[in-house]
């Protein structure tokens, strides 16, 4: 808003409206026009915010539906320490994992990594299809898992492609077994 008056003395009052500018009689073209061009630009900052707003929600909305449609979200790598430095390890590649108190410990490339994590968070965080937990302690990489057998205890072993076995619990058994006959 632009006051224009005869009188100065409503100039205080004008400006506590927010007004662009107070101009008294007679009026100077070129003070005139610079005040249009301060409205003009003070208009269109609020009809930016006003669009950068109504983007920022169609963007939210958008963001939204787009979580709902994909699922939930499963990580695909690790970043470990390791001597000094971070290792980007694909959950695709590691073999197994293993419970060690307030750490797992990563099989991957014939190795192993220690990640401060705990299993029921990894649990909330690993794609099934990709890591299936087998024990309150133990996640085994489908694509490595080679067998199911019982060792001689009676006990159930998953055997891995590395050879090396891990116990699958009886409070898990059943999951690993069902998963099994889906996937045949």
């Amino acid at each position: 808003m632009i006051f224009v008056s005869a009188f100065d003395s409503y100039a205080v009052q004008a400006f506590e409206t927010s007004a662009v500018d107070y101009l008294v009689k007679p009026v100077e073209f070129e003070r005139l026009a610079s005040a249009l061009d301060r409205a003009r630009e003070r208009r269109a900052a609020k009809d930016a915010g006003r669009r950068a707003e109504e983007l920022a929600a169609v963007l939210e909305a958008l963001k939204r539906e787009s979580d709902e449609r994909e699922g939930p979200r499963y990580e695909k790598e690790f970043w470990i320490r390791d001597r000094g430095r971070f290792l980007r390890v694909p959950v695709a590649d590691v073999e197994r994992i293993e419970a060690e108190r307030d750490y797992v410990r990563l099989y991957w490339e014939g190795r192993t990594l220690l990640h401060r994590e705990t299993m029921s968070h990894l649990e909330e965080k690993l794609d099934p299809n990709v890591m299936l937990r087998v024990h309150r302690s133990a996640f085994v990489n489908w694509k490595r898992l080679k067998a199911v057998r019982r060792d001689a205890n009676g006990r159930l072993m998953a055997v891995l492609d590395s050879g090396d076995e891990v116990a699958v619990s009886r409070a898990y058994a059943q999951r690993v077994m069902s998963e099994m006959k889906s996937r045949a």
